[in-house]
């Protein structure tokens, strides 16, 4: 029976809703690919099982490659698609809200995620768009700021 989506949330949400796909797909979109014991570290999932099942359902929807190296001891890699790499500009957006949204809160960003972010974006940028490009930027920051404080009134 085929799958069918009632709206396009629900199909975005089937495909990364998984608590730790969006890190997996995040991590891999910066790096094209990585090593299991390396995606495990960088996505914080709490279980070799779990991060195996979203990775499986990440290779079954087409957004990563699994590739098995016949050596001892044995080696995988997790390559991002171009269907993964396509979520770039979700995942990068989603990213920038939250970081607006926990500033916001009062929250502290790290600054290495705050750096990792501008690099991976401009990468990004360089590599999909080409020249021509005009970043427009969202003042997210302002945007969250003026939220809470109104809020509090």
């Amino acid at each position: 029976m085929e799958k069918r989506y009632r709206c396009p949330f629900e199909a975005l949400t089937d495909v990364i809703g998984g608590k730790w796909k969006m890190h997996i797909l995040w991590r891999l979109n910066i790096h094209d690919f990585l090593e299991l014991d390396e995606i495990e570290e960088a996505s914080f999932c709490p279980s070799r099982e779990l991060l195996a099942e979203q990775l499986r359902e990440l290779e079954r929807d087409g957004f990563i490659q699994r590739i098995s190296y016949p050596e001892i001891p044995p080696r995988v890699e997790y390559h991002i698609t171009s269907v993964g790499r396509s979520l770039w500009p979700v995942l990068s957006a989603m990213q920038e809200w939250s970081i607006g949204y926990m500033q916001g809160l009062g929250m502290e960003v790290e600054e290495e995620v705050l750096e990792e972010l501008k690099t991976v974006k401009r990468d990004h940028r360089i590599q999909e768009l080409g020249e021509g490009f005009v970043e427009e930027k969202l003042p997210l920051d302002d945007y969250f700021k003026n939220t809470f404080e109104n809020s509090e009134e």
